[in-house]
């Protein structure tokens, strides 16, 4: 976060987006929620990078087909049982 602050001073910025992966993510927004005062003077608009994002939108699809049997339909091509559980899981 010090380092984010500092690009922002040399570019005379008071708001940056970032895109980082998925613990990233998870610690600066922790420290995002914790009121700091040293961090006031910036806003930082937080974005999961793509390969995550994907990760997140395949497990939201699994919960969604779970039980719908498009589970079979995948298996009987060219994938596995092991590989489709495992993407529709993320």
């Amino acid at each position: 976060m010090k380092n984010i602050q500092e690009i922002l001073q040399y570019l005379h910025q008071s708001t940056l987006p970032v895109t980082c992966d998925e613990g990233v993510y998870r610690i600066a927004r922790e420290i995002q929620l914790v009121p700091l005062l040293k961090f006031s003077n910036m806003v930082l608009v937080l974005c999961l990078g793509s390969f995550h994002m994907t990760k997140i939108a395949l497990g939201c699809l699994g919960k969604y087909l779970k039980g719908s049997g498009a589970e079979s339909i995948l298996e009987s091509g060219t994938f596995g049982l092991n590989v489709v559980e495992s993407v529709l899981r993320g």
